[in-house]
């Protein structure tokens, strides 16, 4: 196997990799066990199929056997031989993506292949680019930690100006709130949104399923540069099309724009305040891709 071939995923959706190969193969017939022997007066040559088990998220798969025996007179000497192949979700993976690539189902997402229709929805595509945390979710998490350092400080400046400083330290309060609702809105679920941004200027919105990371948990590729195989699910071409909505998943997706604007027309007015925050970012433009990962990987 070449050396590019071996690659470690940092998530692996197993449940795609295995439906997909059953496919492709008519089910896991090519994975055997073999066994054979010899002895005084006869040789017994046995070779059973396998089947896998799949109950353990990133273990060894084994394999059960079952199979025929054959007979042939032999040599007085016994001899015994037995080996036993297993596959672990990434040298499936890996086979999948050798299989994908024989056949020229895998595309290369560029800003000329999505205006000239050459990706749709339903492609194979693979691409690399450095991996963001959901940009609602990492703006909002410095929303609630500010908020919460911000709060105190107002209350030394309250016997000053008690009227004034009671009406602050309330719509501060409202505010950390709302925002509180939202982060848990957004974190709530067994899912998360990573955002790509690929070198050709094009994005790309994953929807992961947080049990498939290696440890439950989408931190460690934060900020790295990983390869992605995945399914196109959406594709938008330009900024005139309607973008991703990052918010599609909580309650506030059945807002429209107009009312998530206001929520971040609102909460851009803290700037007077003297805080400094990130832009609240709710939608990803075209050009750009939303895809269903098979696998992130280095």
């Amino acid at each position: 196997m070449k050396s590019k071939n071996l690659n470690i995923p940092i998530y692996l959706n197993q449940q795609i990799v295995f439906d997909l190969l059953a496919i492709l193969e008519d089910g896991f017939s090519k994975f055997r066990a073999v066994k054979s022997q010899s002895m005084d007066s006869e040789s017994k040559n046995s070779e059973a199929s396998g089947s896998l088990n799949a109950s353990n998220l990133f273990s060894l798969l084994g394999v059960s056997l079952s199979g025929k025996l054959g007979k042939s007179s032999k040599n007085d000497n016994t001899q015994e031989f037995s080996e036993e192949r297993v596959h672990t979700p990434a040298s499936l993976f890996s086979k999948l993506k050798t299989t994908l690539q024989e056949q020229s189902e895998i595309n290369f997402v560029s800003l000329e292949a999505l205006q000239e229709n050459e990706i749709g929805t339903g492609d194979f595509v693979e691409f690399e680019g450095v991996l963001r945390k959901n940009p609602m979710v990492n703006t909002m998490e410095i929303f609630v930690k500010v908020f919460e350092s911000f709060i105190p400080l107002t209350d030394q400046t309250q016997a000053k100006a008690r009227n004034n400083g009671r009406k602050q330290h309330n719509e501060s309060e409202i505010i950390l709130e709302q925002m509180k609702t939202v982060l848990n809105d957004l974190t709530r679920s067994k899912s998360v949104d990573l955002v790509v941004d690929l070198d050709n200027g094009v994005k790309a919105v994953l929807s992961c399923n947080l049990e498939y990371f290696n440890e439950q948990d989408a931190h460690e590729i934060i900020d790295g540069k990983f390869k992605v195989l995945g399914k196109v699910i959406r594709v938008v071409k330009s900024e005139n099309e309607e973008s991703i909505n990052l918010l599609r998943k909580t309650s506030f997706g059945i807002f429209n724009t107009d009312v998530m604007s206001s929520l971040v027309e609102s909460f851009k007015g803290l700037s007077e305040s003297g805080i400094n925050m990130p832009d609240l970012v709710t939608e990803i433009k075209g050009p750009s891709i939303q895809v269903i990962p098979i696998a992130i990987y280095a």
